[in-house]
């Protein structure tokens, strides 16, 4: 209802480290909720919160890479993104058919040794944000 007032305080929790709140700075900047739309400033936090595990925004980061919305278009990265998020997203599973059919083998292989790396990159900050936020009794 406050568009400004939500994303000061998605700010505030994007700033802690909390993947949803940069999903949804993303998805304001996408489809210009209380500001102008901009498409790269979303893919900018969609990415964000990509990096931090969100399969939501891992399934717009692939879209966008995909079409080259906000960002270079980069088919073999799309992939990459679309293929992590399929293990929980399961709209990314008809995404990731369509690229598959359009590329080539060589790139789905590329794309499959940039799975490997990014999922050791997420597993660290997800490391990192958990032990940052871990509650000592």
């Amino acid at each position: 209802k406050n568009p400004p007032e939500a994303l000061k305080w998605y700010h505030l929790a994007a700033s802690k480290g909390d993947s949803l709140a940069m999903n949804n700075i993303g998805s304001m900047h996408l489809h210009g909720i209380g500001l102008k739309q901009n498409t790269t400033e979303a893919y900018k936090w969609f990415l964000k919160a990509a990096q931090s595990g969100n399969a939501g925004s891992q399934l717009t980061t692939g879209q966008l890479l995909a079409d080259g919305d906000g960002c270079e278009k980069d088919e073999v990265e799309a992939y990459a993104w679309l293929k992590i998020s399929a293990e929980e997203e399961p709209n990314a599973v008809k995404d990731l058919r369509e690229l598959r059919n359009k590329i080539s083998a060589e790139q789905i292989s590329a794309a499959m040794a940039r799975v490997q790396i990014l999922k050791a990159e997420i597993s660290r900050v997800v490391q990192k944000h958990e032990d940052e936020t871990a509650v000592y009794h």
